[in-house]
């Protein structure tokens, strides 16, 4: 269980909620400015090791709007082995806590994050005693929920490319309120990043502002033109409906689209898996239109 602490406590709002904000073109209003690297769940997180296993070499030439060469890779994920992420029961292998899955020994594992989440302004808060993912709050901020993913061996807990070829994409149920006006009521994104649409940490860290800490090395390959949120760089998206009745979605790789540079993502080198609620009108501001949002998502995994 002390790996699961380290990991609650470092890696909550880490990589995932990173590429949340890259997806969407705009991060949280406390961040720093353009050029950091860290979104409205602070500093990314994730592995700083020789990547392993077999996801093999993805530093190569890199892609988007500079120039390519090799550069820095993070840590590879364990290869996931079954469909079921959780279920969210007691009963998981995430040892008694039903917001992770895997037994975070030498096998594919992690837990997940909602953000805003602690002191923010407009937390969201997680609950799973229903034994499902029930996400609720006052949405006024860049806001959503992803997943993190573990390795034990980390120094920080964490990896960042999961090699997910033998599975066609990802499944869940979902079902709830985002009374938003407009035409993304009743909608979330749900965002699939993939290591070539990820902003490379080298151009991150070379590019932050001054004090800022660099970010830990990543297989991001996507080189911006100006800054991290110029559009060079962006994950596919896939409008996820939702309604008050509990239904079953199942999203394809190649459903997922409008990743930049590559339109879909690449199911060998996924990089993070994220959900993002619509954006109020006037976030930032002294009148942003906030409301309520209630979401329960039950039954995560892998579809064959």
């Amino acid at each position: 269980m002390k790996l699961r602490s380290r990991l609650l406590m470092k890696l909550v709002l880490g990589l995932s909620a990173g590429a949340a904000c890259a997806a969407i073109g705009a991060c949280s209003t406390s961040d720093a400015g353009d050029d950091s690297a860290a979104g409205s769940g602070g500093t990314s997180t994730g592995g700083t090791g020789t990547a392993t296993g077999g996801s093999g070499n993805v530093a190569g030439a890199a892609t988007g709007g500079g120039s390519g060469g090799a550069g820095p890779m993070g840590t590879a994920c364990p290869t996931p082995t079954t469909a079921l992420l959780t279920d969210f029961s007691m009963l998981d292998g995430g040892g008694g806590d039903p917001s992770a899955w895997g037994d975070f020994t030498n096998t594919f594992s992690g837990t997940s994050f909602v953000y805003p989440n602690g002191a923010a302004m407009y937390p969201l808060t997680a609950d799973f005693s229903g034994e499902n993912w029930h996400i609720t709050g006052t949405v006024g901020d860049y806001s959503g929920f992803g997943l993190v993913f573990s390795l034990k061996s980390s120094a920080s807990g964490g990896c960042n490319l999961v090699d997910a070829s033998m599975f066609s994409g990802i499944s869940f149920s979902i079902k709830g309120s985002v009374p938003i006006p407009g035409a993304l009521a009743d909608t979330v994104q749900l965002i699939v990043a993939t290591a070539a649409d990820d902003p490379a940490s080298a151009w991150l860290n070379a590019h932050k502002m001054a004090g800022a800490a660099d970010v830990p090395d990543s297989f991001g390959t996507c080189m911006p033109v100006s800054n991290q949120y110029d559009g060079t760089c962006g994950s596919p998206t896939y409008t996820v409906p939702v309604t008050a009745t509990a239904t079953t979605i199942n999203v394809k790789w190649s459903d997922l689209k409008g990743g930049k540079p590559m339109a879909s993502p690449d199911p060998m080198k996924i990089t993070s898996i994220a959900w993002v609620i619509p954006t109020p009108a006037g976030v930032g501001g002294a009148s942003v239109a906030t409301y309520m949002v209630d979401l329960t998502i039950d039954d995560l995994k892998f579809l064959p």
